[in-house]
């Protein structure tokens, strides 16, 4: 029963991970309830943000609860967040002339790690070595092991040049206290999460971003190219062959360096008509640099993608008839593996010669979706009660995007390695729902 469950968990990581946009969260809201082409978001630890259709993190998912959106005597829409640190805010938005908007402001985040538990101190070790334990301190509950805060400026500038053509800039710093630590090329539930404490740092992002709006006929066609560069700061790493589940002394095998995100993105979308849909691509770069690893030289991490590209159209037959499709290709995650092995009577080893980290990638990931959605006549006109049956085919074309690649010895020739390819979801998924609201 519990490797059934296990499997099941995987098919459920399986389904998120295959879009960029809900990767990395628990859930993902339908778009549009708070905000037109927005969709609130609910990360593993139970925060909340909001992302785009591009998938892009519009509201940095920090939140412990967002409330509905409010009209304010200024006839603006505003929502209101509770986070889950303690924070001040302060923001402002001016108008400079006709064309040019500026929004800025800046809040003052707060992070203490707090007893009752034990706090311990490790020694110093020459880089990608366990450091040792040196000491054991035990807190009373609710006493401060330790504090942190940041401040976490922001900035926007929009200028039209015209009402269908905007350049926009904007800048933001964010602080993050919650690390993932994994060392698996997808996401598992056994992912370990841990906080910011006396040994480990939080991570901080200053992002850069300027991008070109534009709109054709009358806003039936909008498209962007946006560039943006990410400097991360406190970026957390393991050292090699180290233990991170279950471990008491897991600080002792994690490191700290920095890291670099840049790209370009280009967006397309058709807003009106029978026919409408949205292409996005991006062309980008992750990387980090961790004293000890790789040969202290930088290396892309498991974030890493080059090439994103996601396609969604849709074609309306009638008000009751609509079909609609789905396309996504990226790059394959970046992996570790072994480029020899040393032999020890019956025992293989596998063994990094030159000691690089996330040296091979995992095959392309891509996969076609269709469904057909019908909505149901309503029996009155007055009828609060609406439905509709979508059928749908997941990964048409039955594509074995792979979950993972291990490696085991060759069956006839057991000399040899072979790599093998696991794919959780490796063939066409046919499915019928019945959704309703009232």
């Amino acid at each position: 029963m519990k490797k059934q469950l296990i499997i099941l968990f995987l098919l459920i990581s399986s389904f998120g991970s295959a879009q960029k946009s809900t990767s990395h969260y628990k859930k993902v809201y339908n778009y549009d309830e708070y905000k037109k082409d927005w969709a609130l978001v609910k990360t593993i630890t139970n925060t909340y943000g909001f992302i785009d259709r591009k998938g892009n993190e519009v509201v940095q998912a920090i939140y412990s609860k967002i409330f509905e959106f409010e009209i304010q005597k200024d006839g603006k829409k505003y929502a209101m967040f509770k986070n889950i640190a303690g924070q001040k805010i302060s923001a402002n938005e001016q108008k400079i002339g006709e064309n040019l908007t500026l929004q800025y402001g800046f809040r003052y985040s707060t992070f203490q790690y707090m007893g009752a538990g034990e706090a311990y101190e490790f020694g110093q070790e020459k880089p990608n070595t366990r450091r040792p334990v040196t000491g054991v301190k035990n807190y009373r509950q609710w006493e401060t092991i330790q504090n942190y805060g940041n401040f976490e400026p922001r900035f926007s500038l929009n200028y039209e040049i015209n009402s269908s053509t905007s350049i926009k800039a904007s800048y933001n710093r964010m602080a993050q206290y919650i690390h993932l630590v994994s060392n698996t090329a997808a996401a598992t539930p056994v992912d370990v999460w841990t906080p910011s404490t006396n040994n480990i740092k939080p991570q901080l992002a200053d992002q850069f971003a300027l991008g070109l709006f534009k709109n054709f006929q009358d806003n039936t066609y909008e498209t962007s190219l946006e560039v943006y560069y990410k400097d991360m700061q406190n970026q957390l790493d393991f050292i090699d062959n180290s233990d991170l589940l279950l471990n008491r002394y897991l600080e002792g095998d994690l490191l700290q360096g920095i890291g670099r995100a840049y790209g370009a993105e280009f967006y397309i979308k058709k807003n009106k008509g029978k026919f409408t849909g949205w292409i996005s691509y991006t062309l980008s770069r992750t990387e980090r640099q961790v004293n000890g690893l790789n040969n202290d030289d930088w290396f892309p991490n498991r974030f890493d993608r080059p090439h994103n590209l996601n396609t969604s159209v849709s074609y309306e037959f009638n008000q009751y008839w609509s079909a609609s499709a789905n396309f996504v290709l990226q790059s394959g995650t970046p992996v570790t593996f072994p480029t020899s092995r040393v032999q020890i009577q019956d025992y293989v080893i596998p063994y990094n010669v030159d000691a690089t980290r996330n040296n091979f990638r995992v095959p392309t990931y891509h996969r076609l979706d269709f469904s057909v959605t019908k909505i149901n006549k309503k029996k009155k006109p007055n009828q609060r009660w609406e439905s509709n049956w979508v059928f749908s085919i997941y990964n048409a074309y039955n594509r074995r995007n792979p979950f993972t690649i291990y490696f085991r010895r060759n069956a006839d020739v057991p000399i040899n390695t072979e790599a093998v390819r696991l794919a959780i979801i490796g063939s066409i998924v046919p499915a019928v729902s019945y959704n309703f609201k009232f």
